[in-house]
């Protein structure tokens, strides 16, 4: 699938490249409805670090299962029955990168794709989809502004938005996890925080981001401590950290229960792809 970002216009567009996507394309455009949501459901099974596939479901119903094996609770089981599921995987590089943000955004902050219109793109029928509507002039928006908490477009938080800064930690698809000074109406990060941000090396950025939760929540000290701690892991577990987020079984608890800990291990997996 061909995916076009248009940040500014707020939206995603899905252009398929083969018949197999264009009769997927048909399929979803044949239940066409405004706002009607295509519900992300993770990675598929065969998605790769170089060949990821997205999962969606719309129309379907949701539920989430216990697995149980000799009476032992395993864990969980989620998906959707009924409805039309479906994958988005990139098909050249520029769309590799939208990709990983249209993933950020489904994760962290919307869910989903929200469907807005069929457009033509090179005479192929396609779909403009985007993540939320800004709560102040309706515009769509998409990355990580389309959280409840946020849904301010760029142009209002410019041009509308009486700024009060605070210092607080962000997730952000540029800087990742980081303690930053940031708006307490829009979540925009201060233009000083922003320029200090990108003078500031990646592995600083996340050790203040751990002292400032660390600071904020007390049950997460065992995994925090000092800066060092969160890498104070063997070969093995690092490796698989790296490869497919397995999280070390010391800390499986801590990360099911407190979402700090979750984003803070997400990075440093991130951080671990483009280290070793």
């Amino acid at each position: 699938m061909r995916i076009i970002e248009d940040c500014k216009a707020g939206t995603f567009t899905l252009v398929p490249v083969n018949f197999g996507e264009r009769m997927l394309v048909r399929k979803l455009l044949d239940t066409v409805k405004r706002n009607l949501k295509y519900e992300y459901h993770g990675h598929a099974k065969n998605s790769t670090q170089e060949n990821k596939a997205l999962q969606f479901n719309v129309g379907g119903t949701p539920y989430r299962k216990a697995i149980f094996y000799n009476g032992k609770k395993l864990g969980i089981a989620d998906g959707y029955k009924g409805g039309t599921n479906f994958r988005v995987r990139a098909s050249d590089e520029k769309s590799r990168k939208a990709l990983g943000g249209m993933r950020d955004m489904c994760f962290f902050a919307s869910g989903g794709l929200l469907f807005l219109r069929e457009a033509q793109v090179d005479n192929t029928r396609s779909i403009v989809c985007t993540g939320a509507f800004c709560k102040s002039c309706g515009s769509p928006v998409i990355g990580l502004v389309a959280a409840r908490e946020n849904l301010i477009c760029g142009e209002c938080s410019d041009g509308k938005c009486e700024h009060e800064y605070k210092k607080t930690v962000l997730l952000t698809p540029a800087f990742g996890l980081i303690e930053t000074e940031a708006c307490t109406k829009c979540k925009r990060m201060s233009p000083a925080a922003f320029e200090r941000a990108k003078q500031t090396p990646k592995l600083q950025r996340l050790a203040e981001a751990q002292a400032h939760l660390r600071a904020l929540a007390a049950n997460v000290h065992c995994f925090l401590g000092r800066f060092g701690d969160d890498l104070n892991m063997s070969v093995d577990e690092a490796v698989a950290l790296r490869d497919s987020g397995a999280v070390p079984e010391r800390y499986k608890e801590l990360v099911a229960t407190v979402p700090e800990a979750k984003a803070i291990f997400d990075d440093i997996a991130k951080d671990f792809q483009e280290r070793i």
